[in-house]
């Protein structure tokens, strides 16, 4: 078992490695059930309670209360509507068992539910368990939850890609085309990553990338309320909701603009450029190495400082999604097995 640090809001993230009498996947890869991630719902508000005591007893909602609860709480966070069967699913725990209704069981699943539905990553594990773009939730018990582990395709404090240096270019070539194919799914569902680091990129025992630290991942008109709701400011960076960043109102000194940033311009930045460390230090990132061309080398920082106009910025980015789309099917021959 490890503990992993620097969760913003969790109480507890730790990875658990499972003991099993079973046979590994074919081929020797990593089995898909012999790691499982184990992260802490974060804190309710205290004044955020969906049953009531009076002098009667206590009384919970009925069951299609409940979803409705549940449909208006995915509304307000996500901006997403949900259909019936989707909160039905949202209303029991993964697994799809429940309690008989009306029963001090079911009222103490209900109880665990709505406090495991407050946390950011627990409902966007839900809401978006069909898309194949973040964890794969696998279970909960009380105020835990259990999520599939994901092998971090880069390591964002030593520079360490999984493929074992620069000599692996057509891996390296692969993996970030499968980055900003996972980004374009992300921003078709309209969701902002307002903290990115290469380690919060990973993959799954099938080779899939996703996305694994979703505490700062909220739709666009959220993190665009955050970074304009007119509070006072000196400087941009005081209108930063992290790596979606804003611009103060010099005249007003008041932060009343939405976020200027789009994920894939940070994600050029920080996980195919470079990033840069406490220190200052500037380390390079996934597509930055020997074999880096100097025209791909200018693709990325185009991407990374886009044209301040719309349309060219995003003709800048596809330029770059076909660019590397190019040179991976060009590579296939010779790229390595990447899980």
């Amino acid at each position: 078992m490890s503990c992993h640090a620097w969760h913003a809001g969790k109480d507890a993230v730790f990875t658990v490695r499972l003991i099993a009498d079973r046979p590994r996947t074919v081929g020797g890869g990593r089995g898909l059930d012999e790691f499982l991630v184990i992260k802490s719902a974060q804190q309710a508000e205290p004044n955020d309670i969906f049953h009531w005591i009076d002098h009667s007893g206590e009384h919970y909602p009925t069951e299609l209360e409940f979803q409705r609860m549940i449909r208006h709480r995915v509304s307000s966070r996500l901006n997403v509507t949900l259909s019936e069967s989707d909160s039905r699913r949202l209303s029991v725990f993964v697994s799809g068992r429940k309690a008989a209704d009306d029963t001090e069981e079911r009222h103490a699943e209900m109880r665990e539910i709505w406090r495991l539905l407050q946390d950011n990553e627990y409902l966007l594990s839900m809401v978006y368990s069909d898309r194949e773009i973040f964890p794969k939730l696998l279970g909960s018990c009380g105020q835990y939850f259990a999520v599939e582990y994901l092998h971090p395709i880069m390591d964002g404090e030593v520079a360490k890609i999984i493929s074992k240096g620069d000599s692996d270019w057509p891996g390296r070539i692969h993996l970030a085309v499968m980055v900003l194919e996972l980004v374009e799914e992300i921003d078709s569902q309209g969701l902002l990553l307002c903290d990115v680091k290469p380690s919060h990129f990973g993959l799954s025992g099938l080779g899939r990338v996703k996305f694994l630290d979703l505490d700062v991942a909220v739709p666009k008109q959220i993190a665009d309320s955050i970074t304009s709701d007119g509070r006072s400011c000196n400087d941009d960076t005081d209108c930063y909701l992290f790596d979606c960043r804003s611009t103060c109102n010099k005249a007003e000194r008041i932060c009343d603009s939405p976020v200027a940033t789009t994920n894939i311009q940070i994600v050029c930045e920080k996980v195919l450029l470079g990033w840069s460390m406490v220190t200052r230090v500037m380390l390079p990132g996934l597509l930055m190495t020997r074999r880096t061309t100097l025209g791909l080398a200018s693709l990325l920082r185009q991407c990374a400082q886009p044209d301040t106009d719309p349309d060219a910025a995003a003709h800048s980015h596809q330029r770059l999604a076909n660019t590397l789309l190019e040179m991976d099917n060009a590579m296939a021959k010779d790229r390595k097995n990447l899980v």
